[in-house]
């Protein structure tokens, strides 16, 4: 089931960066980077490094450093670090993990996870959004669910 997934998933990617489309488009007038991200590479290059380069010192680093929504990259990862820096990020994540990954992790759930990284890492505004969470919870549920009910059957 991995590998089938695995392979319909590049083969999609693949069509729509290289063959047909918009992101097509974007790969040949702006590069593969920009078609990746939705152009998120050139905010990080043009609004988040001048702002960081411009009003950080050494506690921002640590501790995030900008209530600026205009100026963030638009990427997961990097906005944690923007908002909260190094420390807070971590900690951050380290809670976020600890709070919701309750649940036996198993392969397809290791999947899951996985595509949800590079979600997080691609994305624009995936803190941001109220929705994310919601779905997020219904999902716990859903996993939590099944897996009592599998362990009942035992």
């Amino acid at each position: 089931f991995v590998t089938l997934f695995i392979l319909i998933v590049s083969l999609t990617v693949y069509l729509f960066l290289f063959k047909f489309g918009l992101f097509n488009e974007i790969r040949q007038n702006k590069g593969l980077l920009s078609a990746i991200l939705s152009y998120r590479n050139e905010l990080l290059i043009l609004d988040t490094i001048p702002f960081i380069e411009n009003n950080w010192n050494f506690l921002n680093y640590i501790f995030g450093g900008s209530c600026e929504y205009h100026t963030r990259s638009e990427m997961g990862f990097i906005d944690i670090v923007y908002f909260w820096g190094f420390l807070g990020g971590i900690l951050y994540v380290w809670t976020f993990y600890k709070t919701y990954f309750t649940f036996k992790i198993n392969g397809l759930i290791k999947l899951l996870i996985f595509s949800l990284f590079i979600i997080i890492s691609l994305a624009g505004n995936f803190f941001f959004y109220t929705t994310i969470p919601i779905y997020l919870l219904i999902l716990k549920e859903r996993i939590l669910f099944t897996q009592e009910n599998m362990g009942n059957e035992d």
